[in-house]
């Protein structure tokens, strides 16, 4: 089974909650999922559990395209589902900074008034399920992204983030390490 990973606007789905699709309100759908060349970006994982790696470097991926850090929604898609619904979804390549995960970037595709109203039911499903969804805070996402620009072979370069996320991550790798609980 595959899962898409999709960043999404939390609190403005909340406003959706126990509302027929018919009766959703238009600003979680026009500011979540916007479409361009009525497509949707998402992010193929084999795994729904938010603390693995996979997921981890996929957030890290996202992130790692944006202009700014920020506390980050993402909500977990159910592949099978939207294929059965006759979502249409294609292998594009990502635009990270992260470029290994740039393979595992998919496009919902040929998107139209009607299947965007399947996508927005099926996140509002989807978001029912609490383990379906994930906050990763701002300061989370900042000790993740200290932790893939270090060492030898690190997972992004930081030279390749925007200039916020370079100041933001070298303030987190600048600070002293913590020191281990030495209590017995």
């Amino acid at each position: 089974m595959s899962y898409l990973l999709r960043a999404f606007l939390k609190n403005e789905w909340e406003k959706n909650n126990s509302k027929a699709l018919k009766d959703f309100y238009a600003d979680p759908i026009t500011k979540c999922i916007k479409t361009s060349k009525n497509t949707l970006s998402v992010w193929v994982s084999s795994t729904n559990d938010f603390s693995s790696i996979e997921m981890k470097d996929l957030i890290l991926a996202f992130a790692s395209s944006t202009q700014q850090p920020a506390t980050l929604d993402f909500i977990l898609l159910d592949e099978s589902i939207l294929l059965s619904e006759s979502i249409e979804i294609i292998e594009t390549e990502g635009a990270t900074k992260f470029y290994e995960q740039n393979e595992k970037h998919r496009d919902l595709c040929n998107l139209t008034y009607e299947k965007l109203g399947v996508v927005s039911q099926h996140i509002m499903n989807q978001f029912s399920v609490k383990e379906n969804s994930y906050r990763i805070t701002l300061g989370k996402i900042l000790e993740l992204m200290a932790d893939a620009v270090k060492g030898d072979s690190p997972k992004i370069a930081l030279d390749d983030l925007s200039e916020s996320w370079q100041k933001h991550v070298k303030k987190v790798l600048s600070r002293p390490p913590k020191e281990a609980n030495t209590a017995t």
